[in-house]
């Protein structure tokens, strides 16, 4: 007799367990602050002008610290700074992690005009398929 009771309570949890898992798709943002590490009531969050391909730019100077803090959705996140080494374009080049929940501060050595990107990837729940997002912005540094 108990052997039927539990027949309709094993399809119930077949059922929920066939339920597509819920998924958030990546998001690539950061907002971008100029200041300190050490200090961070100082710190100034930087408001970008829209370029005139209607990329975001910011202004920083150089040797000062550029400071990333990640707003994005995802599994792993990785920046490209744009300038030596960092660069997306250049095959070869080397993106850097970028820690969920964390904050990355970086630090242009030479005045120039960089594209900053950062990545955002997700593993779809089925474990079959990465899905990427991205966001760029042009980084003006000035000595």
């Amino acid at each position: 007799m108990h052997f039927y009771r539990t027949i309709p309570l094993i399809l119930l949890v077949a059922l929920a367990s066939c339920r597509e898992e819920e998924f958030d798709a990546p998001r690539a943002s950061f907002d971008l602050y100029y200041g300190t590490t050490e200090a961070p009531s100082n710190r100034q969050l930087l408001t970008p002008t829209a370029g005139d391909d209607g990329t975001p730019v910011v202004m920083v100077y150089q040797d000062s610290a550029l400071i990333m803090v990640n707003t994005g959705v995802g599994t792993h996140f990785s920046i490209w700074p744009g300038d030596d080494n960092n660069d997306y374009f250049v095959e070869g080049n080397q993106g850097l992690n970028f820690p969920l929940d964390k904050e990355v501060s970086y630090t242009y050595q030479e005045p120039g005009t960089y594209t900053l990107m950062m990545w955002a990837t997700s593993l779809k729940p089925d474990g079959q398929e990465w899905l990427r997002a991205s966001t760029t912005y042009t980084v003006e540094v000035l000595e």
